[in-house]
């Protein structure tokens, strides 16, 4: 059965925030676009608005569709979605993770990612410039 998982790219300033996941946590000291599980019956869109909610702790405007990935991870099937995501606020409160950067889209390659978030850092390299 697939799994599927909403992230929000959060943009501002021509830079994505990215965040750290918390050291003990699975994926633990890997970078990732905020986000997480899509609830039964719940549209990935409003998933990754609530996620945003819950992990930064701010309201957050979605954007487009800009890639959707699956991947194999713990013996899990994950399908995930990445949206557009635009902060109401910039009061972030992390509760998932330890830290979070603005990267430039050209620097996201310097990063540990996880496989899917790694593949759509890697197609958001080129936008910057």
């Amino acid at each position: 059965m697939v799994q599927q998982v909403a992230a929000g790219l959060i943009r501002h300033d021509g830079k994505i925030l990215i965040a750290k996941r918390k050291a003990h946590d699975e994926m633990g000291g890997q970078w990732e676009f905020p986000g997480g599980t899509v609830m039964p019956g719940e549209p990935p869109e409003q998933s990754m608005q609530r996620e945003i909610a819950e992990e930064l702790g701010v309201r957050a405007c979605v954007g487009r569709l800009l890639a959707k990935e699956r991947f194999f991870y713990g013996g899990r099937d994950l399908e995930v979605w990445f949206f557009e995501a635009f902060p109401e606020s910039f009061d972030f409160t992390l509760t998932e993770h330890d830290e979070f950067a603005w990267v430039n889209p050209g620097d996201l390659g310097a990063y540990d990612f996880p496989s899917a978030d790694r593949n759509v850092a890697a197609l958001l390299c080129p936008l910057e410039g």
